[in-house]
């Protein structure tokens, strides 16, 4: 559908360490996390524990809920 790429354009903020995730992984793995029923970050660990899911998308390693709250933290201020 081209999300990924729409979301390349957005310049999405990026983590400074060499062990982060990268945005386009954790913006995937929070809606898959919406999608599956978690209405919580700290439900969001059924996504991470989930092998499947990972294959299908492609994900290396998935976000932790603390680093979903993180990543929309740095969104909201830049948006401010």
């Amino acid at each position: 559908m081209g999300i990924s790429k729409k979301l390349l354009e957005l310049g999405l903020p990026q983590g400074k360490s060499n062990n982060s995730i990268d945005a386009i992984s954790i913006i995937e793995s929070f809606w898959v996390g919406i999608w599956i029923g978690c209405f919580r970050f700290s439900h969001t660990a059924v996504v991470r524990l989930d092998e499947v899911l990972r294959q299908i998308f492609g994900w290396k390693r998935v976000a932790s809920c603390t680093t979903f709250e993180r990543f929309f933290k740095k969104i909201h201020s830049i948006l401010q």
